[in-house]
């Protein structure tokens, strides 16, 4: 699919914009953070919900329409999507790691991505994930990544270090993920926050990550934060490694209202991370290789079918 892309200053003027959505939201949060409630998705007590996840993502909606009212807005806490199918569409997540948030622990964020026709192009978070006190990463599609002014680079290798730190989900001991393997390749850690750990990646914190089934407000804010930053997300489907490409290629149904439901709907295991390091797991490590696909078949039994 050949895309006809928004020009350099247009982009530059797209990433302003979400900067200025992030810090909005940011300060939203932080004046309210003593007067937080939670209530809970579904049955049981493993999907939380707080009242700023609501909040965050109503201003963030009213922000983007006010300033974009052709554009079009998917969050993760209200169904009813805002506005019609546009080639411009803000993919929101107002807190990813909402279990952390509630406990106090500092690995959230506040996750706004942009996709022209499908593709991320514009990626801004804020996370208290930092060492600079300013919380706001922001990228755009050839112009890097950066927090705080200092650009983000992903690790510059080419095979997995043992001591360096990874993120697996949690049960990838239970199934066998990497096999004998899982240790040879990275120090596992397991955050809670799919979207900081990307920015993790990003930064040469984390070698690596792997999602088993991220939806896309996990995801399309830190896809472009990533390559911006050097690096690669494949996608696992049919039996392969793939790089992932953009959401439109991963739908069959043509844009339009199905094509919303479809975003909606979007979910595939993803490996992040320096891209010949990537292959090397995926391709080069036959051990790696071997233990990984049959480690996927037991996740699939675990978290549902890989489409």
């Amino acid at each position: 699919m050949n895309i006809v892309y928004p020009t350099s200053d247009e982009l530059k003027s797209l990433e302003d914009s979400a900067v200025a959505f992030a810090i909005g939201a940011k300060d939203l949060l932080e004046k309210n953070l003593g007067n937080t409630s939670v209530k809970y998705k579904g049955d049981g007590f493993s999907n939380p919900v707080t009242n700023m996840d609501l909040e965050i993502e109503k201003y963030l909606r009213a922000e983007i329409l006010r300033k974009f009212p052709d554009h079009t807005v998917i969050g993760e806490e209200y169904k009813n999507d805002a506005g019609e199918y546009s080639d411009f569409i803000w993919v929101i997540d107002p807190i990813d790691g909402t279990s952390n948030f509630v406990a106090g622990l500092s690995i959230y964020s506040i996750s706004i991505g942009l996709l022209y026709q499908g593709d991320p192009v514009v990626g801004v978070m804020f996370s208290p994930f930092d060492n600079t006190g300013e919380g706001i990463y922001h990228s755009r599609k050839g112009g890097g990544s950066f927090l705080a002014g200092n650009k983000l680079e992903v690790m510059n290798i080419r095979e997995p270090i043992s001591s360096n730190l990874i993120g697996l989900p949690l049960g990838y001991r239970r199934v066998g993920l990497f096999g004998k393997r899982a240790f040879d390749i990275g120090n596992v850690r397991i955050t809670g926050s799919i979207s900081v750990e990307m920015l993790m990646v990003a930064g040469g914190v984390f070698q690596h990550s792997f999602f088993s089934h991220p939806k896309i407000w996990d995801v399309a804010a830190g896809i472009i934060i990533v390559r911006e930053a050097g690096g690669e997300i494949l996608r696992f489907k049919n039996g392969e490694w793939k790089p992932l490409g953009n959401f439109i290629d991963n739908l069959l149904e043509e844009p339009g209202e199905g094509y919303l439901e479809g975003l909606r709907n979007w979910s595939y295991p993803l490996l992040v991370g320096n891209a010949g390091l990537l292959e090397y797991i995926t391709i080069k490590g036959d051990d790696a290789k071997i233990s990984l696909k049959s480690g996927m078949v037991q996740m699939k039994k675990l978290f549902g079918k890989f489409i």
